[in-house]
């Protein structure tokens, strides 16, 4: 697990999501009783955004979406190795397991395996990427 800040415009981007939760503006899809996906078309533009901020050096952003859990998740990564994730929170502290530490608000966190996210009424994004493919 690799913590490290994000950016100042990045927080500004994490700050406008949580204003748009928290209004209602956000719509849900794909839910359950313990998840679901933000989507609604103002939202996902932030989150198109995000995907910009946080494309690593010498790799390729292959996806992006924000989702919520009530109770926590095991983090599927099926094409691990060849694909990482990024995750940033933005309601609610998640701790990674393993090693069973905390993301803090404005920092991500690399993941190369598939860990469970554990956390109460949480909301995170997802980020994921590739790297480059060499010819």
């Amino acid at each position: 697990m690799r913590l490290e800040p994000i950016s100042e415009i990045s927080k500004q981007v994490v700050d406008t999501m949580r204003e748009l939760i928290a209004k209602g503006t956000a719509t849900h899809s794909n839910k359950t009783s313990a998840s679901w996906r933000y989507e609604g078309d103002e939202f996902l533009r932030y989150v198109k955004s995000m995907q910009t901020h946080f494309q690593p050096k010498g790799s390729k952003v292959v996806g992006c979406t924000v989702r919520h859990f009530s109770r926590g998740a095991n983090i599927q990564n099926p094409d691990y190795p060849t694909k990482q994730l990024l995750i940033i929170p933005i309601n609610g502290t998640p701790t990674l397991y393993p090693p069973g530490e905390q993301i803090p608000p404005d920092n991500c966190c690399y993941i190369e395996n598939t860990p469970k996210l554990s956390g109460e009424e949480i909301d995170v994004v997802f980020v994921a990427f590739e790297a480059d493919k060499q010819e």
